[in-house]
């Protein structure tokens, strides 16, 4: 079975059928994935990164200027793939606007690659994605962050468990609020499941770290919840 999937693989990779998702002409790699072009187009972030977001470093501190005005975090550490700057705003976008949604493989990807190599000592029990309200999740038809933890479940072999934290408020979009109002706006937006997070080491995943409040809020219910700790990771920092 394993010759004949890498056979396949090679054959869609020499005649592109499946093609890189962000330009659709750049060669997938027989995956679907992004072509050597569209990569590079990618500012990813170095192993040198900010501990409370997993973004660029602008000084001296192990934290960065944005999370110091944002103040302490209740997660134990946090990690970002690449930069939500120009290309990587526009494939975030393109998967969670456009159904794209062979990018859930792609982000999956990069996410256990970025764990497996920058991360190794993180130590998790579960994987939990950010939740959306049943509303959205209606319209949209798929959870931008559920799609990739599930792929990370199969590559890191451990348990993706999305029913551990659910979202029970429809709150505002957070795209045009304040780092404030954003809190303001998740004040008991979630609802943790004990039956799933109670003694549990937590990895939870989100699409795009902004100021950070969802992923704040959502740990602090997981806690609640009684979760030993939480680690965060987002696949873009804005």
């Amino acid at each position: 079975m394993a010759n004949k999937m890498n056979f396949l693989r090679f054959i869609s990779e020499k005649l592109n059928f499946l093609a890189c998702p962000a330009c659709n002409i750049g060669n997938g790699h027989g995956i679907n994935d992004l072509c050597d072009d569209c990569r590079k187009k990618l500012l990813f972030f170095s192993d040198l990164c900010c501990k409370n977001c997993g973004g660029e470093l602008d000084g001296v501190l192990g934290c960065c200027s944005k999370c110091l005005k944002e103040g302490e975090r209740p997660f134990i550490e946090a990690a970002s793939i690449f930069a939500y700057r120009e290309f990587g705003k526009e494939i975030i976008l393109k998967y969670k606007s456009k159904g794209a949604v062979s990018f859930s493989r792609i982000f999956g990807r990069m996410a256990v690659k970025r764990i497996t190599e920058n991360y190794p000592h993180w130590d998790f029990d579960i994987i939990v994605p950010v939740p959306l309200h049943w509303t959205r999740k209606f319209t949209r038809t798929y959870n931008q962050s559920e799609l990739p933890a599930k792929f990370m479940s199969r590559e890191l072999a451990k348990p993706c468990v999305p029913d551990a934290l659910k979202r029970i408020k429809r709150t505002k979009n957070q795209k045009f609020l304040s780092g404030k109002e954003r809190h303001k706006n998740l004040r008991n937006a979630f609802k943790a499941n004990r039956k799933y997070v109670e003694n549990k080491k937590i990895l939870l995943i989100d699409d795009v770290f902004t100021t950070g409040a969802t992923l704040s809020c959502a740990a602090e219910e997981l806690l609640n919840g009684g979760a030993e700790y939480v680690y965060v990771l987002s696949f873009a920092r804005a």
